[in-house]
């Protein structure tokens, strides 16, 4: 059996150490310099075995500026930026773990578990350009609803890891904007997080809720006229007399109503539609069951009816009158005769006939009638 092979905890302080004896340069030369350090130590550490032993920092950085052309180390410190600064105070807190077998192990589990942090940081990133679009949008959306929304969440979680992998990074300023979204995503992520067993079920919830949505008819119920509601309808005969009492059927046989299918079925005496909007309120016709009847013509109507003391579903001649209204019109004009099909028509006076004339006769006009209204 292979023993288990120990990280070593001297080589990353070693790596820290050189970084220090160069801190009067630029960083992005330090990094330059230093790039793969850690990883080269400890190939030739696991090499070398128990042979292997670390050079002096201040020597091999001194080396390092020899075989990278740069000056000597003038002997002033230069100022450490808050980069660096938080750098060697994460390399000393790892030092520090890695001194014991658990934080060791702990460390090494967090380390290998990166790739999950990068993903869950894309995600993070997902969300708060959510948030910034919530003028825009009027909603925020916890997953993708379509696939413009996956393309962006996948490209964020590309970027996140690739920024991960130490990739992407050309310019220092890039880097700067990693360190700040990282902050960002840790907040937005620890939020979702603590957040994601209330939010994330009443979320899945209403967008079920949303998908099985069914839209509502918004038209005017009841008997409409270009989008208006009709209130009452009056019957006029061949002669131009107005009618009572005219029962109106659709062509499936259905009573015409002016309350629609709802006052039909739930059994209405007045028309709810109108009642309480300050003007005349239609009830049904009261036939010898006690059953509203809304399809005979015209319907009586009631004024200054109060809806606090009217039930719809009940006839209450104590509580309002109503009475047949007039008609609009005392009389309208009567239908004029229709001619009967399969009639010989009348043949029209020819030129140069019997009457001996040239020209057509001159039709006089009809006598006019009076409609009173």
């Amino acid at each position: 059996m292979n023993a288990t092979t120990q990280p070593r905890t001297d080589i990353p302080a070693f790596a820290a150490a050189v970084r220090a004896e160069l801190d009067d340069l630029p960083a992005d030369e330090v990094d330059d310099l230093l790039d793969g350090l850690e990883a080269d130590l400890s190939e030739q550490a696991e090499d070398s075995g128990e042979a292997f032993s670390l050079p002096d920092a201040a020597t091999y950085a001194a080396e390092l500026r020899a075989a990278a052309g740069l000056p000597e180390r003038n002997g002033r410190a230069a100022k450490v930026p808050m980069r660096e600064q938080l750098e060697r105070a994460r390399q000393a807190a790892a030092t520090r773990i890695r001194s014991s077998r658990f934080g060791s192990a702990t460390l090494d589990l967090l380390v290998s578990l990166r790739p999950v942090w990068w993903i869950a940081r894309g995600v993070a990133f997902f969300l708060i350009l959510m948030f910034l679009t919530v003028p825009l949008t009027g909603r925020v959306d916890y997953a993708p609803t379509n696939v413009v929304a996956w393309a962006i969440l996948a490209a964020l979680v590309l970027l996140s890891i690739q920024w991960g992998r130490g990739m992407w990074l050309p310019r220092r300023w890039v880097r700067g904007l990693r360190s700040v979204l990282n902050v960002a995503a840790s907040i937005v992520a620890a939020i979702a997080l603590i957040a994601a067993p209330t939010v994330l079920p009443q979320y899945f919830a209403s967008q079920s809720a949303y998908a099985n949505y069914v839209p509502m008819d918004t038209t005017q119920p009841g008997l409409v006229l270009d989008g208006e509601r009709v209130r009452n309808v009056f019957a006029y005969d061949a002669e131009g007399n107005p009618l009572e009492n005219v029962q109106l059927y659709t062509e499936q046989g259905t009573p015409m109503t002016t309350v629609g299918t709802e006052g039909r079925t739930n059994g209405w005496w007045w028309d709810e539609y109108f009642l309480g909007g300050g003007g005349p309120v239609t009830t049904a016709y009261e036939g010898t069951g006690r059953s509203p009847l809304w399809n005979v013509f015209p319907l009586r109507e009631a004024t200054d009816v109060n809806p606090w003391d009217v039930d719809v579903n009940q006839w209450d001649t104590d509580t309002a009158v109503a009475t047949l209204p007039p008609a609009p019109f005392a009389q309208v004009p009567a239908v004029p005769a229709q001619s009967q099909a399969g009639t010989e028509p009348t043949p029209s006076p020819t030129l140069g006939a019997s009457t001996g004339t040239d020209t057509a006769p001159v039709p006089e006009p009809a006598p006019e009638t009076e409609v009173t209204p």
